[in-house]
């Protein structure tokens, strides 16, 4: 989940690095059956519930603008 999470990042702000590797990320398709929203339970976390919604957000509905984005360059080692 990092590769897809970086890559989203790398893609809406291009300008902000020069150089991504990234190795076995899948692209990012509708999860099935979606996963279900769940209500924040009523106590301390040990992780961030909100990039636990941004990321169950993105594994249900991914941007179709995603497949619509060519690669600018692809590197092999």
């Amino acid at each position: 989940m990092g590769g897809t999470v970086a890559w989203l990042a790398a893609e809406s702000r291009p300008n902000r690095l020069s150089r991504l590797v990234l190795e076995d990320t899948p692209p990012p398709r509708p999860g099935t059956p979606p996963l279900p929203k769940r209500v924040r339970p009523d106590r301390p976390l040990p992780f961030d519930w909100n990039a636990r919604e941004a990321i169950v957000a993105q594994v249900n509905a991914p941007d179709p603008a995603w497949w619509a984005w060519p690669p600018r360059s692809v590197s092999q080692p």
